[in-house]
């Protein structure tokens, strides 16, 4: 990235059996982790727990070469993970939950849509891949993500073998993302998936493509299996 001198800083994040407590800045969009523009190189966080803050937990925005790999993630405002503009994201087999509806310093009333991981809404991204993941005790959303190409679910590694429970809304909303794949706007699909008890259904694909198709899921306990809606969402969300 740049700094303010304009000098170019290049370097690696590696971060492995590592403890972050109460940090992340309340009312704002400084996470207790943030990459910003960190495109040059690439960086791992694995096996490490992240806990107490008073706003998000971990903000990638505009960066690429990224790995976040078995770790922790607890008791964070608005969003757990917050993917945006970004490519080469790696999310493998993480522990996400209690994600308050609102951070420290803003009104529970205020339009906030909080997600335990929020990839990619409202920005191009390619190459991400959300897998193995497990999210719970979350208003709103488990997980806020891109479905995939119809008829690629065999192969697929965008969206996989992700579980949410125990919501307060959704266990996952599902959206086209035309970066992703270039039939979004006539067929999305999301699979392999599994949502449980959760208050408003288990999965839900809302965007503007003329089908939509669910495949190899396991929806328990939900007030609704899957939902369908052929529309554009208008709900707001900081990406």
């Amino acid at each position: 990235m740049t700094d303010s001198l304009g000098i170019v800083r290049n370097g690696h994040t590696f971060l492995s059996n590592v403890e972050i407590s109460s940090c992340s800045q309340y009312g704002s969009r400084n996470a207790a982790v943030r990459f910003t523009n960190s495109a040059s190189r690439y960086s791992y966080i694995n096996n490490s727990s992240m806990h107490s803050g008073f706003g998000q937990a971990v903000q990638i925005e505009g960066s690429r070469n990224i790995l976040m790999a078995n770790n922790v993630i607890f008791n964070f405002g608005k969003y757990g993970v917050n993917i945006s503009s970004s490519s080469n994201i790696t999310m493998d087999g993480n522990q996400i939950s209690v994600i308050s509806d609102f951070q420290v310093g803003e009104a529970p009333t205020s339009e906030v849509q909080p997600a335990g991981l929020l990839s990619c809404i409202n920005s191009d991204c390619s190459q991400i891949t959300v897998i193995n993941n497990v999210v719970s005790g979350v208003s709103n959303a488990g997980f806020i993500s891109p479905g995939h190409e119809c008829g690629a679910s065999p192969t697929q590694q965008i969206f996989r073998n992700n579980i949410a429970h125990s919501i307060n809304g959704y266990g996952a909303i599902m959206f086209s993302n035309q970066a992703s794949f270039t039939q979004s706007q006539l067929c999305v699909e999301a699979s392999y998936f599994s949502a449980y008890k959760c208050s408003q259904g288990g999965v839900i694909i809302y965007n503007a493509t003329l089908s939509a198709t669910f495949s190899n899921m396991i929806l328990i306990d939900n007030q609704i299996g899957g939902t369908i809606m052929i529309g554009h969402d208008d709900r707001e969300y900081d990406s």
